[in-house]
């Protein structure tokens, strides 16, 4: 009878030991399953995911202001771009503002988050000149085809279209037109402030029309990278065999920092703006 009991319990403990060891062997095997399947699912049919890559919208609910500066060119200064992020039930919207040197708005943009990608719902551009009362000119753009970036692209392929135009904001006789071809290029790196970051690289063709009194047009190539948690972080135009337009990102902070900037750097004009508030 002892040895029946006995033979029993080697039985019980030999099954336990089997399924410890399925146990571990599975566990494993499941892992590495379930990062296959997240692996199929970011390049389903074909595609890849690359939303990560474009600015990190959740950062930007108390605005941010990116601050890119032009490559061999230091007498061009810095250009500032302002964004703030807003999420409702009416739709997720990214809001952005472009700066020139003395903290003119030049252009705003307001895109929308959808389910493949950014696109652009409105587009007013700044004239420089100034109308009585110290308001500026503005002009809303056309918008065409709205693409502003793809959530899903195929490797080394696909082609993205932006398309808009509109009427000078200080000259009614003058109408703009900007077409820029997207392909995506593949991957790449970028190191912004000591840290090297994955990133996408974006291919440019640039078609640029002024329609005055005739048409003056011209077609340039370029390309932006966009890096993974911050966004555009480098973008290059060709506008000729020898010259070059680029910049790249030189810091991030926000817009109190730029305000300050541009109070030391224009007291008279930044004391001439408290006042109309």
């Amino acid at each position: 009878m002892d040895r029946i009991i006995k033979h029993k319990r080697m039985n019980q403990l030999q099954k336990r030991e089997h399924k410890g060891v399925l146990v571990l062997f599975f566990r494993p095997l499941l892992l590495i399953s379930l990062l296959a399947l997240s692996q199929s699912c970011q390049k389903e049919g074909g595609y890849r995911d690359i939303r990560g890559y474009y600015y990190p919208l959740k950062e930007l609910q108390e605005g941010l202001v990116y601050e890119y500066r032009a490559e061999g060119m230091p007498e061009l200064g810095s250009s500032y771009w302002y964004f703030r992020f807003s999420s409702g039930p009416k739709g997720n919207y990214l809001y952005s503002t472009f700066y020139e040197q003395d903290m003119i708005p030049a252009q705003q943009l307001k895109e929308e988050v959808v389910s493949n990608g950014m696109i652009l719902r409105q587009l007013y551009l700044y004239g420089r000149d100034s109308l009585p009362g110290g308001r500026q000119n503005r002009s809303e753009a056309e918008i065409i085809s709205p693409s502003v970036f793809p959530f899903r692209v195929r490797e080394h392929g696909g082609i993205f279209l932006y398309h808009v135009r509109w009427q000078d904001p200080g000259d009614a006789s003058a109408w703009y037109t900007v077409i820029k071809n997207r392909y995506f290029a593949g991957d790449t790196t970028f190191v912004f402030e000591g840290k090297t970051y994955p990133a996408v690289n974006f291919e440019l063709k640039e078609h640029f029309e002024l329609d005055q009194i005739g048409v003056f047009e011209s077609t340039y190539s370029g390309m932006e990278i966009y890096a993974k948690g911050l966004g555009l972080v480098y973008f290059r135009k060709e506008i000729q065999e020898n010259m070059m337009l680029a910049y790249r990102l030189e810091s991030r902070f926000p817009v109190e920092k730029l305000e300050e900037r541009f109070r030391s750097q224009y007291p008279s004009r930044a004391e001439s703006a408290e006042k109309k508030r």
